[in-house]
């Protein structure tokens, strides 16, 4: 049997149907490769010619959005290398040609899914595109991953019969599916059920009021996935007698979501009211909520509501998500700064160990309000200030500074 020499000269095909934020922006492909929604792919594409057997070819690092909810972006790299044999040793038959595939693919998470408490799995598959249709070639992986997942050296085989040996591979089409492999199959049954009762005000048993608002519930439903509203159905309680729960401290909105996600297991509004839905949620124990609130959150942190989060993480004592927030403003320091927000939040704990550190962000990025808060500090706690040793060093690394410093205090 003899193998084809390969060539190392390494093209680039264009990488094409990246993710958007439109999952159907080729709904011809999407249809035609038999996907859901929430697959995403991505096309490595040869061009006119096709792939051209013996040759090496390489995806440019490239950036997309994984679909479905939370909102998850990667990079991915992607090589493949094409040989071919011809033969029957292996048992083909002798009129056939055997195409011997070997793609390693990289994919690097830049967000935070896989330091949270739900756990994701990613089915990787690979479709071939020729010029007579679609075959489904490989399963890459189906397995949950860390913030970096290589698939390294997969290979597989293509039988081509030689009449059609002229049949050219056009695309490789890499899809990605992200699910929650301990939740998905079981949710899917639930929320089923769930909506079927929802809807079934004949069946109610008890009654959330919120404001003027009267919603039907089941005490068995509330009770399997709250262990407070369990507790207010226990046998003397006066929710359970009455049949009726009164709650004032959340807006309507909040609860009927609430309530539609203890039945469902879906929220659709979480990019308006995730953290009035969390705080919901913490407070009536309903932690699969708290977990995808937390989730959307962390996920959609940005420089308008970075604070807002941050100020969660504390009142919380969330360790990771101060983390995060933390990192995140680090590294975005610049945008940051010029952020009213951020430089309010930076003049309300102003303490003896970070004065200097909040000094030196007001002589970089120009905050004249901070400065006045951090002179007036220093005036309250000279003695004490005077013996931290960061703040005795802007002596010497910020001299203009300490000196406009000195000329406050003797005012």
């Amino acid at each position: 049997m003899a193998e084809t020499t390969v060539n190392e000269n390494v093209c680039a095909p264009n990488l094409i149907g990246e993710s958007s934020k439109k999952p159907h922006s080729d709904k011809i492909l999407y249809q035609q490769l038999g996907l859901s929604s929430i697959d995403t792919i991505a096309s490595i594409d040869a061009g006119g010619n096709g792939f051209t057997f013996g040759t090496s070819y390489q995806t440019e690092h490239k950036k997309m959005v994984l679909h479905g909810d939370p909102q998850e972006t990667f990079s991915v790299d992607q090589s493949i290398k094409i040989t071919t044999t011809t033969g029957n040793s292996d048992g083909t038959p002798e009129n056939t040609e055997l195409l011997h595939i070997i793609q390693d693919i990289n994919l690097k998470f830049d967000n935070y899914v896989h330091e949270i408490s739900r756990k994701y799995c990613y089915q990787i598959r690979v479709i071939t595109e020729t010029q007579v249709g679609y075959e489904e070639t490989y399963i890459g992986v189906h397995t949950r991953c860390d913030a970096l997942l290589h698939v390294k050296d997969r290979s597989y085989r293509l039988f081509r019969v030689k009449p059609h040996s002229k049949t050219v591979i056009k695309k490789f089409h890499l899809i990605i599916h992200r699910f929650n492999s301990d939740l998905e199959t079981s949710l899917e049954k639930e929320c089923s059920v769930g909506r079927v009762l929802m809807d079934d005000e004949a069946t109610s048993d008890a009654s959330v009021i919120v404001g003027d608002r009267v919603i039907p519930v089941h005490k068995c439903i509330l009770a399997s996935k709250s262990e407070v509203f369990k507790a207010m159905f226990a046998h003397n309680m006066k929710e359970n007698l009455e049949g009726i729960v009164k709650i004032d401290e959340f807006d309507a909105e909040i609860i009927e979501e609430l309530i539609k996600y203890v039945y469902t297991q879906k929220s659709t509004r979480l990019p308006e009211i995730s953290r009035e839905l969390f705080e919901a949620a913490h407070k009536y124990q309903i932690h699969d909520l708290e977990d995808k609130c937390k989730e959307y959150m962390i996920f959609n942190l940005n420089f308008d509501n970075a604070i807002d989060i941050l100020d969660i993480a504390f009142l919380y004592n969330f360790g990771t998500f101060k983390k995060k927030v933390f990192a995140f403003i680090k590294k975005h320091e610049e945008e940051m700064a010029k952020n009213e927000r951020y430089e309010e939040y930076l003049g309300r704990n102003i303490q003896v160990n970070n004065v200097a550190y909040k000094l030196k962000l007001c002589e970089k990025y120009n905050l004249v309000i901070l400065k006045k808060k951090l002179f007036h500090f220093v005036r309250e706690h000279k003695k004490d200030v005077a013996k931290n040793a960061n703040f005795m060093d802007l002596f010497k690394t910020h001299a203009s500074l300490m000196g406009e410093l000195f000329t406050h205090l003797a005012d």
